[in-house]
Parts: structure tokens; C-alpha cells; sequence
């Protein structure tokens, strides 16, 4: 009669860790399948032009930022950083206008351009520039 017991025993106990088992595994593929519903598409990689046009009377360069693969109904904003010899001399913080005009650039100062682009939605792009 004992040993009927521990076998009946034996049995249970392998039964509950089987049901254990199945049960996690169901569970975790469920909490994947949630996470992967919840996780938010990656967002959209922008592509930049930086367009520049000098103005003939003044030396003032307009610089402005062409999105080549613009998002339909997609807002952006666009920043400007001014590189003057390595160093930063001008910033233009995000704002809707995709230009923005810098002085007459010296012609013994190495002078770049880095445009920023921000879609609603969270993409980034840079595009770095020398005039």
C-alpha cells in the first residue's frame, strides 16, 4: 500500500509541475505578445538636403532644410547650429521655418552648417554642411 501511495504521490507531483510549466509558458508568450502590441513603431528615419543660396548684393547664405521623404500630414521643426573654425557662434533653436540666413561668410574661417529636423512623431535627423 506504501509504495501504490508514493507512486500516486510521484504522479501528482509530476502532474503539477507539468501544469505549472505550460502555464508559465502560455504566460509568457502572452506578456510578449502584449509588449509587442504596446511598443510603438520606430520612428520614421528622415532624410536631409541642405539647400544654400547667397545672396549677390548682401554675402548673406540662406540655408533650408529639404525633407526628401516627408511623412504626409507629418509636422516638423527645424534647427541650425553655425559652425564658425570648430566653434558653435549661432544657434537657432527649433522652430516651423525649414530656413534660416547666416552673415557673410569669411573666407579664412572654415564655416559649416549643421540643420536638425524633428518630425511630431519623434524621428531625428542631422545633416552637417560646409559653405
Amino acid at each position: 500500500m506504501n509504495n501504490i501511495a508514493l507512486l500516486l504521490l510521484a504522479v501528482f507531483i509530476t502532474y503539477i509541475v507539468v501544469v505549472t510549466l505550460i502555464t508559465l509558458q502560455i504566460s509568457s508568450r502572452e506578456r510578449r505578445r502584449q509588449i509587442n502590441a504596446t511598443t510603438p513603431p520606430p520612428p520614421h528615419e528622415l532624410k536631409l538636403e541642405l539647400k544654400t543660396v547667397t545672396n549677390p548684393e548682401t554675402g548673406q547664405v540662406r540655408v533650408e532644410t529639404i525633407i526628401q521623404n516627408p511623412v504626409r500630414d507629418e509636422r516638423y521643426t527645424y534647427a541650425f547650429y553655425l559652425i564658425v573654425d570648430g566653434v558653435r557662434t549661432t544657434v537657432r533653436w527649433h522652430e516651423e521655418t525649414p530656413f534660416f540666413v547666416i552673415p557673410r561668410p569669411s573666407a579664412n574661417k572654415k564655416t559649416e552648417v549643421l540643420a536638425f529636423a524633428k518630425s511630431e512623431s519623434g524621428s531625428l535627423a542631422t545633416l552637417r554642411q560646409i559653405l
